[in-house]
């Protein structure tokens, strides 16, 4: 019994592995923006809090945002490689997202900013590819008008 692999069905794999980053790191645009909107909501709305201690208590949520950029920017810097670090991204995000989405009336201080934290980081590090793959591998004199096209792409 002999196994082969033929270089079709590598491709397939690999244009599925695309389709799927692409596909989650477009709907972390839209999960950034909702999280960012509606987790101070809940900490004022559900928790009583003040819109400063709502404020801080987003802070864990921002700055592992801000972590993840940074640690996708270095790696890719690095590696040269963008499709790893938006597939884990994506999955962390997907994690992350998910603990939020249970978080209930009695939640504790630790749920919630264990949730933060794993989201932010997960979106921090795919958010922020495909400017940092635009920027990076084009040629220096077509990064801005690169960067125009990606802006307006978005």
């Amino acid at each position: 019994m002999s196994f082969s692999v033929s270089c079709k069905s590598l491709t397939d794999v690999h244009h599925f592995l695309q389709r799927l980053t692409n596909y989650f790191t477009s709907r972390s645009y839209a999960a950034l923006y909702q999280v960012m909107f509606y987790l101070p909501i809940y900490f004022q709305s559900i928790h009583g809090q003040s819109a400063v201690t709502s404020g801080v208590n987003t802070l864990p949520f921002l700055a592992f945002f801000a972590l993840g950029a940074m640690v996708s920017g270095g790696a890719i810097g690095k590696t040269r490689y963008t499709q790893p670090y938006e597939l884990a991204g994506a999955l962390i995000m997907t994690a992350g997202m998910a603990l939020i989405y249970i978080l209930d009336v009695d939640s504790p201080k630790a749920k919630y900013i264990g949730a933060e934290v794993l989201f932010g980081f997960g979106i921090g590090l795919c958010n922020q590819v495909p400017m940092t793959a635009v920027q990076g591998f084009s040629i220096p004199d077509e990064v801005a008008s690169a960067t125009g096209i990606m802006v307006s792409k978005y």
